[in-house]
């Protein structure tokens, strides 16, 4: 795909060089080995329900993103987790992928908050909080097949946007909605997430996968403590009995126990809490922006100090 400049001039669609002819930018296109294939074509597929041009768009997104990341002179990801997941899917074993954390607001680690808006939440005690899809994906199933054997009175709070395949997953879960054990909130603004956060005695990411989910740090962050399963790029930030704990998917028991035991010891939740906070400091926003531009220096720059 050639671009018409203001100049008079073509350019590439991909590599950026200029022709003053349209037909050697057309042809330079086609020397990086690329297809394009018209997007307006597509939309109209979608639109007849073609499952064939779905396909196709489908496979031509794919076909971009390994274009990207094999044109890349520098790949970043979130985690190693997600760096191995890169690797196996795109073959990108000669590839540098460095590894940076996300980043977090620096409005989470904030002390003091106003009233909540949610006045029924805030006079509940022994809140375990998760925050994203309510999707299987996410383990929820997992977590609410645990909350059924902890001992302590507790409240779960789920916060987080229904999907198609929210409905069949929480039909088995009636009970414990029914009898306010469960709270659905749908998703709501981070200013008053935060409050949520920081009141709850218990944040818990159950995935089944999951290259590493934002609500972790910034539970974190808020001086949360936090139970993530081991076959995410979240546990990566988790030191195990200091600032977190890691669990196996689909282990109840240990789900279980370890709410229990947090919930019992007050002073052990607390201290868990504030080395999570510790912890989620050092991927504050402003450090990890360090972090950004030592790899551009390194990796795009080629400098090297």
């Amino acid at each position: 795909m050639s671009i018409k400049l203001k100049n008079g001039r073509y350019s590439c669609g991909y590599c950026g060089k200029e022709f003053t002819d349209n037909v050697d930018a057309e042809n330079c296109k086609e020397s990086h080995g690329l297809i394009y294939i018209p997007m307006t074509c597509l939309k109209k597929s979608l639109q007849i329900d073609n499952p064939h041009l779905s396909k196709i768009k489908n496979d031509f997104e794919i076909f971009k993103q390994e274009y990207y990341l094999n044109s890349a002179t520098s790949i970043i990801a979130g985690s190693n987790y997600l760096k191995n997941e890169l690797i196996t899917e795109y073959k990108l074993h000669n590839k540098c992928i460095s590894i940076i954390p996300p980043g977090i607001e620096s409005m989470y680690f904030e002390d003091g908050i106003s009233s909540l808006e949610f006045t029924n939440i805030k006079e509940i005690d022994n809140i375990i909080l998760f925050v994203g899809r309510i999707n299987p994906i996410k383990g929820l199933d997992f977590l609410l097949d645990a909350i059924r054997q902890v001992r302590n009175k507790y409240t779960l709070i789920l916060i987080g946007a229904l999907d198609e395949t929210s409905n069949k997953l929480l039909a088995e879960y009636q009970d414990l909605i029914i009898s306010r054990k469960v709270i659905l909130i749908n998703p709501i603004p981070p200013i008053e997430l935060i409050k949520i956060y920081k009141i709850a005695k218990i944040f818990v990411m159950p995935s089944r996968e999951d290259a590493g989910p934002l609500a972790v740090l910034e539970a974190m962050a808020a001086g949360t403590p936090v139970i993530v399963t081991n076959n995410t790029g979240a546990s990566e930030w988790i030191h195990e009995n200091k600032d977190g704990f890691q669990i196996s998917f689909g282990d109840t028991n240990s789900l279980a126990n370890i709410i229990d035991k947090l919930l019992e010891n007050n002073d052990f939740q607390k201290q868990i809490g504030i080395n999570a906070r510790n912890t989620a400091i050092k991927m504050e926003w402003n450090s990890i922006i360090l972090q950004y531009i030592d790899n551009i220096k390194t990796h795009i720059l080629g400098l090297n100090y």
